[in-house]
């Protein structure tokens, strides 16, 4: 049995050849599947451009729920919705544009500083002496003289 291909908006695979492919690629189901998937994908900025243009759905507003789902022509968000999403963005967009104050940029500076100095206060030879004598030469830690002494040609 030959390959086959397994689509991940429609769930369901098929033989995996050129012909098969166009087709299933081309069919309504496939381009519906495609569609909703990206919508329920969609950031807040570009989910709210959309939803504004639109009118509010009337079946949705005084049943609770429309047949056409994801595919309806009118939005299913109301007011309060799309202005809490608003809201979000706006946050978002100001946290990305503060600018840190002068002392939140020293202190984050002060924290790198300090976590770079315990790095540089470790001693060379920590490993040397706490080598387990038992293990093969090959498992052992190298001393500060061997990595010194060490050349890259000698690996074989």
């Amino acid at each position: 049995m030959g390959k086959r291909y397994f689509c991940d908006y429609c769930q369901r695979s098929f033989v995996d050849d050129i012909v098969s492919r166009k087709k299933h690629l081309s069919g309504v189901l496939h381009i519906r599947q495609k569609k909703e998937y990206y919508a329920l994908n969609r950031d807040l900025r570009t989910l709210i451009a959309e939803e504004r243009e639109k009118e509010l759905c009337r079946r949705y507003r005084f049943q609770g729920d429309c047949p056409f789902g994801l595919q309806c022509a009118y939005t299913h968000y109301s007011e309060e919705e799309l202005a809490s999403f608003e809201r979000i963005v706006r946050e978002e967009d100001e946290k990305r544009s503060r600018l840190p104050s002068i002392k939140e940029w020293l202190t984050k500076k002060a924290n790198n500083q300090r976590k770079a100095n315990l790095l540089d206060n470790i001693p060379p030879n920590v490993f040397a002496t706490s080598q387990d004598l038992t293990l093969p030469p090959s498992l052992r830690f190298p001393t500060l003289e061997q990595m010194q002494s060490f050349t890259p040609s000698e690996w074989g």
